[in-house]
C-alpha cells in the first residue's frame, strides 16, 4: 500500500505525461499482480475515486498495462470483456 501511495503522490506532482508514464512503469514492474490490479482499478476511476480527478484516461491505462504486461491484444481484449471494468459507462 505504501508503494501505491508513493506512486499516487509522484503522479500528482509529475509535470507531464512522460513523467507519469515512467512512474507507472516503475510501479508496475515492482508490484505483484494483486496490487497492480487494484492500482489499475483505482487509477482508472474505480469507486475509491469519483473519476473526476483521474490521473490517466482509461485508454491510456489500457495501453500502458497491455504494453507492460506484454499480453497479446486478443487476450487482453478478452480479459477486459470478462471483467467489464473498461466498458464505457
Amino acid at each position: 500500500m505504501n508503494r501505491f501511495t508513493e506512486l499516487y503522490q509522484t503522479l500528482d506532482r509529475a509535470a507531464g505525461s512522460k513523467a507519469r508514464e515512467a512512474a507507472l512503469q516503475c510501479y508496475f514492474e515492482n508490484v505483484d499482480s494483486a496490487e497492480a490490479s487494484w492500482a489499475i482499478h483505482v487509477l482508472g476511476g474505480g469507486k475509491v475515486n469519483t473519476g473526476r480527478y483521474r490521473i490517466a484516461k482509461t485508454t491510456e491505462m489500457r495501453e500502458w498495462v497491455a504494453e507492460l504486461t506484454a499480453l497479446p491484444h486478443g487476450l487482453w481484449k478478452t480479459a477486459i470483456g470478462k471483467w467489464g471494468t473498461w466498458r464505457k459507462r
